[in-house]
């Protein structure tokens, strides 16, 4: 079962009260009687995506998704909140959520690249975009902003804002929050910020306090998960850094805090390498991916850092003696 901690739902359900609607009204309609007194518990997901599409609906305003981030203070991502509470950095704290987010919800999967240019938060592209689905997007690169905001105390204006899906009939929410120019139909929902932002300290800064946290975090991802083997480890390094273009035998060393060479070595000793690994997260995502109707091969092929969609046609014939489009053709 995919979910989420009450504590985002219960933010939904502020902004929806803020609007004047009926909390109860809105959870009764997306399929639920009420919510744990515990913030923490955990509800089923399709309840809080049916909480923030019915809520736009009776709104009758794409901009309430900004309303949900302004409702989302960082406590409420509980130990994953306060270690980037306590952070020394933006980039720090950003780090903090994408390593421990999966102590939050099994939906949001973002990642994040760097450059000299400073930092991006991506959300890898997963499954068709109704309208619930577009609205939790927007909602949660609106509470990226709103949170570095909040921690670093200043009015931050990310460097660009883009989005998979089409643009809401009205934009002037959107436009007032993020206050930067935003991009419909793009290949990635993606935030980015400049590196003076990223290296930006934050406020409630304190080193011990963030160490302890960490630790906690870590044990509690630790009970949420069984333990990794190497190749799992390297397989799904390889499938964050694809569709930033930036995957290679060092970059994937990095992320693994391994040497080329040492990385090499231990692929070799568990029979495999890096190109052939690749391959295979390569054609593990192509399938993914094909699956999703509404995605042109040409964004597929981008998606899986291809260096065009005949390279990409060529290379799924050759692995499955079929073309993308057969395959597709045969789910």
């Amino acid at each position: 079962m995919s979910w989420i901690r009450a504590a985002a739902t219960r933010a939904v359900l502020a902004a929806a009260r803020s609007r004047g609607l009926d909390p109860e009204e809105v959870l009764r309609r997306a399929g639920a009687s009420s919510l744990p007194e515990d913030a923490w518990a955990i509800i089923p997901l399709p309840v809080h995506f049916g909480a923030i599409e019915h809520s736009v609906r009776l709104t009758n305003d794409p901009g309430f998704v900004v309303d949900i981030a302004r409702h989302v203070p960082v406590e409420t991502y509980d130990v994953m909140g306060f270690a980037m509470r306590s952070a020394p950095t933006l980039g720090a704290a950003v780090d903090a959520a994408r390593r421990y987010q999966r102590l939050y919800t099994t939906s949001s999967v973002f990642e994040v690249e760097r450059s000299k240019q400073g930092l991006s938060i991506w959300a890898r592209p997963s499954g068709p975009l109704p309208l619930a689905a577009r609205c939790a997007t927007e909602s949660m690169l609106a509470q990226m902003l709103e949170v570095s905001r909040q921690l670093s105390g200043h009015p931050i204006v990310p460097l660009q804002v883009s989005f998979r899906h089409p643009a809401p009939r009205s934009l002037a929410a959107h436009q007032a929050f993020f206050a930067t120019e935003i991009h419909w139909e793009a290949p990635l929902a993606r935030i980015s910020f400049s590196s003076q932002d990223a290296q930006r300290p934050v406020q409630h800064a304190d080193a011990r306090l963030h160490d302890f946290l960490l630790r906690t975090a870590e044990a509690a991802l630790a009970e949420h998960r069984p333990p990794d083997t190497f190749l799992d480890q390297v397989q799904r390094t390889l499938s964050e850094l694809l569709p930033s273009g930036s995957l290679s035998l060092e970059s994937a060393g990095a992320r693994l805090g391994l040497s080329e060479r040492t990385l090499r070595r231990r692929l070799n000793e568990h029979g495999t390498s890096f190109l052939e690994l690749r391959d295979r997260v390569r054609l593990d995502l192509a399938k993914r991916y094909l699956g999703e109707r509404t995605l042109p091969l040409g964004e597929i092929a981008f998606l899986l850092d291809f260096a065009d969609e005949r390279a990409f046609r060529r290379s799924f014939q050759r692995w499955t003696g079929a073309s993308p489009a057969k395959f597709r053709a045969s789910l």
